[in-house]
């Protein structure tokens, strides 16, 4: 039998590891790009409803299959970001322990490595969870960076703020609890987003409904959502000097999905 050798190859959304010589194959799969992709996907499908209804001169008139759309637009937006964060921190931790790193981890000092691993790794028995590890997504980003010595996110401006947002809208609608709404009787969340310019409010629904879900569940939040996720992401990722695999897989959502907003006035 010949020598084995490790080898580790990106395959698109996937990294695979196989061990030369013998019947050993391990694949890794990276959903980060996957829930971005259907971010946008579920964002355009729900602008689509909303153009078609404009065009045919409609009333407004709820719609189930665009509520569908938007809430898992939402939903996908932040998958995305903890997904994103999740690969970045299985990455390094297991990098050390197999003693192979995915190419993408390079940027990164060994030392800043090595303390994100410690902090991320997981007593396998015992499954004892971290710190790191049951920390939400944005203190997850802030501790990272600042374990790698990097200026710590900025609370106070966007896209932190828009993402903290989507975030809370998420958890409303994931973990929803019925409100009857009405005159000074509001959710929670319609303090926090009304008389932005954050977004286009649902054309599909008359000026008598509440604010906050039916006004504001449309495709101009879901849009919004994903954009402000992407963003952040993507500063995090900048910062660090890396590349995740939502940057570099060949699935594309914004190339792949014709981008519905461009029809929206």
């Amino acid at each position: 039998m010949g020598e084995e050798k490790d080898a580790v190859v990106a395959v698109e959304t996937v990294l695979a590891a196989a061990t030369v010589g013998s019947v050993k194959v391990r694949l890794r799969s990276y959903f980060s790009s996957h829930y971005l992709y259907s971010a946008q996907f579920f964002s355009s499908e729900a602008g689509r409803i909303e153009v078609a209804a404009r065009e045919r001169g409609e009333s407004p008139l709820f719609d189930p299959r665009h509520r569908a759309f938007v809430i898992s637009s939402i939903t996908a937006s932040c998958a995305f970001l903890e997904a994103m964060v999740n690969e970045l921190l299985e990455d390094i931790a297991d990098g050390f322990a197999d003693g192979v790193f995915s190419d993408y981890v390079s940027p990164l000092p060994d030392n800043t490595k090595r303390v994100i691993a410690v902090f991320w790794r997981k007593e396998k028995a015992g499954r004892v969870e971290t710190v790191l590890e049951k920390s939400d997504v944005l203190t997850k980003l802030d501790m990272i960076l600042a374990t790698a010595g990097l200026p710590r996110i900025d609370t106070s401006r966007r896209p932190w703020q828009e993402v903290d947002l989507v975030i809370k809208i998420r958890n409303a609608l994931t973990h929803y609890k019925p409100q009857s709404l009405g005159d000074d009787d509001v959710h929670y969340l319609t303090k926090k987003l009304q008389g932005g310019d954050r977004f286009q409010l649902n054309p599909l629904v008359s000026s008598g409904n509440p604010y906050f879900p039916d006004k504001a569940l449309g495709h101009g939040c879901a849009d919004w959502a994903w954009r402000s996720c992407k963003q952040l992401a993507d500063e995090f990722s900048d910062a660090l000097g890396i590349m995740p695999n939502y940057r570099r897989a060949v699935l594309s959502p914004e190339s792949l999905s014709p981008d519905a907003s461009r029809l929206l006035p």
